[in-house]
C-alpha cells in the first residue's frame, strides 16, 4: 500500500523536525498529523505532498515518511503540474485535504486508486459564483470513486450537503481534545492603570476580521476605556499596525508574531476577552480557536459567521456580533465589562458548550477506518455520517 496526502501547503517537514526536536508545534493538527503517519509509515509506503510551496523539494523523514514539496505557486490553477507529480508516484490510497477540482477529477479516473477527501472549510452559496463552483464540487465529491468526504465538526459538514453533497458521504471529524478542567472566571476588577486585555490568534488578515477588532479598540480608547489588543499569527502586519498608527492606538496594539500551539491557551488564560472575527467571506471550516477559548474559559467575542452558528450562543457561550462591524465589537466589549455577572456566566457555561460541540470521529477514526475497510469499518463510518441522524440536535440548532 503507498498511501499519499495531499496538503495545500504547509511545511510538514518542519513540522515533524520542531515536535521531534521538543519545540512547541505552530499549528495544533501537527502532533496528531506526525504520530499517526509515523506508526502507519512502520507498515507502508507514507507520502505526504504540499502542493504550494517556494521550490520543489523532496526528503525522506527519520520515520520513513516521505516529504514532496511540489514547489507551486498557485496549486488551483496549476492543477495540471500537480497531477502529473501525483500521477508519477504508484499511490493505492489518495487522501485529498486540499479540494483542487482538477486533482479530484483525475482521481475519479484511476480504476485502481482508493480516494477520500479530508477537508476543513465550509460552502456558501451566497452568489451565482459561488452555487456554480459548488454545484461542480457537488458533483465531484457524490462520485461513486470519491469514498468518503470528511470535513471538520458539523457545521461545515452540513454546508457540504447544503451544497448537494450526499449525506450518506459526509462524516464529520475533528482532532483529539479533552477537557482541561480548569475553574470559572471569577470578573477581574480592574485597577485605573490596568487595561482590559483582548486576545486574537490565527492568519493576521482581513477576512479574519483583524481590523474590525483594531477599529473597535479605537473606539473602545476614545471612550475613554483602557484596553490593549494583543494579536498572534503571521500575515500582513505592517498593514494592520499602519492602521492602529492612523487612528492613534499604536500603543494598545501588541503584534505577538507567530506563537506556539501550546501557548495559545496560556494566552487566551491571561487575557479578559478573547476576539473571533471571522467574516462571512473567510472559508472557515470549524476554527480550533473556538476549542482553545472555550478550554481556557475566557469569554469569547465572536462574529455571526455561519460556521459558528448554534456551536455559539449569543449571551449564553458567547456575546455575538455581525460580522466586519468594529462598533458592534466595541458594543459587545463595553456590555461584558460592564456587567460581572455576564461575564462569569459566559466563563461558566464554557464547558457545557464545548462538550456540546464535540463529535465521535476523530482524526484517527478518519485514517484507521478507511484504510481498514472491513464491513465493521463501512458500517461504523456509515453509522456517523450524517444521514445517520446521529447530529439532529446539532442541526436542529444550526436551523434556529
Amino acid at each position: 500500500m503507498h498511501f499519499m496526502l495531499v496538503l495545500y501547503a504547509g511545511d510538514y517537514h518542519n513540522a515533524w523536525h520542531r515536535i521531534h526536536s521538543g519545540k512547541q508545534p505552530t499549528w495544533h493538527g501537527h502532533p496528531f498529523m506526525v504520530e499517526r503517519f509515523g506508526k502507519l509509515s512502520q507498515h507502508h509506503k507514507v507520502t505526504i505532498l504540499t502542493c504550494k510551496s517556494q521550490k520543489p523539494y523532496e526528503d525522506t523523514l527519520p520515520d520513513g515518511c516521505r516529504v514532496i514539496e511540489v514547489g507551486l505557486a498557485e496549486p488551483f490553477k496549476q492543477h495540471r503540474e500537480l497531477v502529473a507529480r501525483v500521477a508519477s508516484e504508484d499511490v493505492t490510497h489518495l487522501m485529498i485535504r486540499a479540494p483542487i477540482p482538477g486533482l479530484i477529477r483525475w482521481a475519479t479516473r484511476q480504476q485502481n486508486l482508493r480516494t477520500i477527501a479530508a477537508l476543513a472549510q465550509s460552502y456558501s452559496n451566497k452568489t451565482l459564483k459561488g452555487r456554480l463552483k459548488n454545484w461542480r464540487y457537488a458533483r465531484l465529491f457524490n462520485h461513486p470513486k470519491v469514498e468518503w468526504v470528511f470535513n471538520h465538526n458539523i457545521n461545515s459538514s452540513y454546508s457540504l450537503q447544503s451544497i448537494g453533497v450526499n449525506p450518506a458521504k459526509i462524516v464529520p471529524w475533528d482532532w483529539p481534545q479533552t477537557w482541561l478542567d480548569r475553574k470559572p472566571k471569577v470578573f477581574p476588577e480592574q485597577s485605573g492603570s490596568e487595561p482590559w486585555t483582548i486576545f486574537f490568534v490565527g492568519s493576521v488578515i482581513p477576512n479574519k476580521g483583524v481590523g474590525d477588532g483594531i477599529d473597535a479598540v479605537a473606539r473602545l480608547r476614545h471612550a475613554g476605556i483602557n484596553i490593549q489588543f494583543k494579536i498572534a499569527g503571521k500575515g500582513d502586519i505592517a498593514g494592520f499596525q499602519q492602521q492602529a498608527e492612523t487612528l492613534g492606538i499604536s500603543d494598545a496594539v501588541i503584534f505577538l508574531g507567530m506563537i506556539g500551539n501550546n501557548e495559545v491557551i496560556d494566552y487566551m488564560t491571561a487575557a479578559d476577552l478573547v476576539l473571533i472575527s471571522s467574516r462571512h467571506n473567510y472559508p472557515e471550516g470549524f476554527p480550533y480557536t473556538i476549542n482553545q477559548a472555550l478550554l481556557s474559559r475566557t469569554p469569547i467575542i465572536a462574529s455571526d459567521h455561519p460556521m459558528f452558528k448554534g456551536i455559539l450562543q449569543h449571551r449564553e457561550s458567547a456575546m455575538i456580533f455581525p460580522a466586519g462591524d468594529g462598533g458592534a465589537i466595541a458594543h459587545c466589549i463595553q456590555e461584558v465589562i460592564a456587567s460581572p455577572s455576564l461575564y462569569e456566566s459566559l466563563s461558566r457555561n464554557s464547558q457545557s458548550a464545548w462538550e456540546f460541540l464535540q463529535v465521535p470521529v476523530r482524526w484517527g477514526d478518519v485514517i484507521d477506518r478507511w484504510l481498514g475497510d472491513t464491513p465493521g469499518d463501512r458500517q461504523w463510518l456509515a453509522a456517523h455520517s450524517l444521514q445517520s441522524g446521529r447530529y439532529a440536535d446539532r442541526v436542529a440548532r444550526l436551523n434556529n
